[in-house]
């Protein structure tokens, strides 16, 4: 494997073509076209799925962040792909990436989604959970690349572990086949130019041993100096949705209040994004931004908790937008048809 400057980057030779391959051949080759994402927030890897094989995944010999203009070609791809690079801490380049999420059950929507946002020419996009109904069904994920495939073969996702990927599976094994690390260690921390965002798994209902296995990893992260701090994970802490009236049977919001926001606002952090509910909404307390994304592709949500926290509430889908500079943090959400939906301006 080589990297030369700005030239092309090859996967090792075993999966590198000698010579161009029909453009037919991208779409007879995979049962999953090629994504990248961001393993952990460790590694830029390539994930792929050829017809009667199994998922496959490759890291790349590139760092995390700053890496310019690297490309990747694998067998059966007619043309390598330029990866979005991420900027490092201290870089004076703006900082652009987008927040997707609950993208389960509505395969046309997401599509729609996945080319509004690529216009955008983002760093990455961050996906708050949810991507399918049902983690364990092979179809659905199949169905969810193949939607949101525009996006993810040159953007990297940065994904955050959602209810639904565990269906009837408290280890959640298909998410270690599609991104190649268990789900009981979903969380994880990279930067994005001057932007530390971290991911954490809350799905505290399923695996309890969650509630306090992140506490002290997170503690640590936040003491680490950065010009922004960002947080993002599956479950809002405060909503005006259904699930959050009392009788709702399942509480991750209050494990959240409890454990969690306490920190959040000991380390100031600025912003924290999340999904679950379906419902698009905006919320403030003691100096952070909580912003919920509503539903890309699932059912809409329904209202029906209290909120003391309220800032905007509605029943939209949505996907969001963020340009960073030194001073300035903008949040921007659209609708499916473009819309803007909402226009939030964080200044230092």
């Amino acid at each position: 494997m080589k990297v030369h400057g700005k030239t092309l980057l090859l996967l090792a030779l075993s999966l590198v073509i000698s010579a161009p391959t029909p453009a037919f051949a991208l779409f007879n080759y995979f049962k999953i076209k090629p994504y990248v994402f961001l393993e952990h927030g460790e590694y830029v890897t390539v994930g792929w799925q050829y017809r009667g094989k199994e998922p496959q995944k490759q890291r790349l010999n590139i760092p995390p962040c700053g890496f310019a203009d690297a490309t990747y070609q694998i067998k059966g791809m007619n043309r390598a792909r330029k990866i979005q690079s991420l900027p490092c801490p201290g870089s004076l380049a703006p900082v652009r990436f987008a927040f997707l999420a609950d993208t389960q059950e509505g395969v046309d929507r997401d599509a729609v989604f996945a080319s509004l946002v690529h216009r955008f020419n983002n760093m990455a996009v961050v996906y708050g959970g949810d991507l399918v109904q049902n983690g364990n069904v092979d179809g659905q994920w199949e169905d969810f690349f193949k939607a949101t495939d525009l996006l993810n073969s040159d953007t990297l996702m940065i994904p955050a572990i959602g209810n639904h990927e565990y269906h009837k599976d408290v280890q959640a094994g298909s998410w270690k086949k599609y991104f190649n690390y268990d789900a009981a260690s979903a969380y994880y921390s990279s930067w994005i130019g001057d932007v530390h965002l971290i991911v954490l798994n809350s799905n505290f209902e399923i695996d309890k041993s969650l509630i306090f296995n992140q506490l002290p990893w997170l503690e640590s992260e936040l003491q680490k100096p950065a010009r922004w701090k960002v947080i993002a994970f599956h479950h809002p802490p405060y909503s005006k949705s259904i699930m959050h009236e009392h009788l709702y049977p399942r509480k991750e919001y209050l494990f959240l209040q409890e454990n969690y926001v306490p920190l959040f606002e000991k380390y100031k952090v600025d912003v924290v994004l999340n999904g679950h509910t379906h419902i698009y909404e905006h919320s403030f307390k003691n100096g952070i931004h909580y912003i919920t994304t509503g539903a890309a592709g699932g059912k809409m949500g329904h209202l029906g908790g209290v909120n003391p926290f309220e800032l905007t509430t509605m029943e939209e889908r949505s996907a969001i937008q963020f340009e960073v500079s030194q001073d300035t943090f903008r949040s921007t959400a659209y609708t499916i048809d473009g819309k803007t939906l909402d226009d939030i301006i964080i200044k230092k």
